[in-house]
């Protein structure tokens, strides 16, 4: 008797699906915004707002506060100023065209004018809560207009301050945002290496391989966003450039880590594997041990010593040399006669990747000495 399966695709697509952050910066967002609420509503309660306006300082706390102090203060300093622009032209348009032209030519002409005063005054992304506000403010009778604009741009105002405040009192650096990417990265890149090597000479593998090849083909993205926020604080361990050329230099681990778990499978007819163990083993011994010390260094945010570092990469950059003489001496000792083009591709193709793999390395801690 056969068993009918139904296999029902995602009702949301793929590419529509964004990645998710890691969990503990989205905790941390999560409570600042919930705290953010309660001080804004708590503000405008005390102070007797209007209720309608008052609800204003909580959407503007939602819209301020992000996962880094630096984001956050340059989006409160934008949204304060798109906010006024937003407000006055608003009102000043409805005040002037209201009795002249239809409401909806009104609002598209006070949104226009708002989002381009806010390019004219070089206002980064406030231009939307400016053009939100002006259309908003058409819709208001005018004999209510003005009281309605000075409610609900104080409302608006105090809570961008509330989350600007609570993110400078309880500050998510962007800084160690990067450098715990960073090294989370190149973890899952020294895992999923040693999987690969493993599953080649036939051993079991260890670890969490599938979900740490799953955030290795996610890429850096999370990461890269971090590092754009980093370039509005102005203190950290390493500067921006120095992260940018880690980033670099982990984008090629990550692909070359993919590669090997893919060229690494094992066959019961594979022998060659065993004549290569020792230089390989080493090999990826020697690697293992400078990728950690780089993500070690960036986790704790603490200077490397440069000269262990420096001499550490300078051996790893003879690996691909000790490689090809271990080929070499395989190919001397007459091993691969035997053997199928496939074995032999695989070998080779180890043999590339483990290459590739060392030049990764040997260039992440360069770059990290070097900075």
């Amino acid at each position: 008797m056969s068993v009918l399966r139904c296999h029902h695709s995602p009702v949301v697509p793929a590419w529509l699906i964004a990645p998710q952050p890691p969990l503990r910066p989205w905790l941390g967002l999560l409570a600042r915004m919930v705290l953010g609420a309660f001080v804004a509503a708590a503000a405008v309660t005390l102070l007797r707002f209007p209720l309608d306006p008052a609800a204003w300082s909580v959407i503007a706390v939602v819209v301020v506060i992000g996962f880094t102090a630096g984001a956050s203060t340059v989006a409160s300093i934008n949204r304060m100023q798109g906010s006024i622009v937003g407000c006055l032209t608003g009102g000043i348009t409805q005040m002037l065209l209201a009795g002249w032209l239809w409401l909806p030519f009104v609002a598209a002409i006070s949104v226009g004018l708002s989002v381009t005063f806010c390019r004219l005054l070089r206002i980064g992304t406030g231009f939307r809560l400016g053009g939100a506000l002006a259309g908003f403010f058409i819709f208001i009778p005018g004999e209510e207009e003005w009281a309605t604009i000075g409610w609900r741009l104080a409302a608006t105002l105090l809570g961008i301050a509330t989350g600007a405040a609570i993110m400078l009192a309880w500050p998510a650096r962007a800084d160690r945002s990067v450098r715990v990417g960073i090294a989370e990265n190149i973890r899952d890149c020294v895992l999923v290496i040693d999987a690969a090597i493993a599953r080649w000479f036939g051993q079991v593998e260890v670890g969490e391989v599938d979900e740490a090849r799953a955030r290795l083909r996610s890429g850096t993205a999370t990461v890269a966003t971090a590092l754009s926020d980093r370039a509005h604080e102005r203190s950290g361990i390493w500067e921006p450039s120095t992260y940018s050329m880690l980033l670099a230099d982990l984008n090629h681990a990550m692909l070359t880590a993919l590669r090997t778990y893919k060229v690494g499978e094992n066959r019961p007819t594979d022998s060659l594997q065993s004549h290569v163990r020792e230089p390989f083993t080493a090999a990826l011994e020697e690697c293992r041990k400078v990728a950690s010390q780089v993500a070690d260094s960036l986790e704790a945010g603490t200077r490397v010593e440069r000269k262990a570092l420096l001499t550490a990469s300078d051996d790893i950059d003879k690996i691909p040399q000790r490689i090809q003489d271990s080929l070499e001496e395989l190919r001397a000792a007459n091993a691969t006669a035997g053997s199928s083009a496939e074995e032999l591709q695989r070998l080779f193709g180890i043999a590339l990747l483990l290459g590739h793999w060392s030049e990764s390395v040997r260039d992440l801690a360069r770059d990290l000495a070097t900075s």
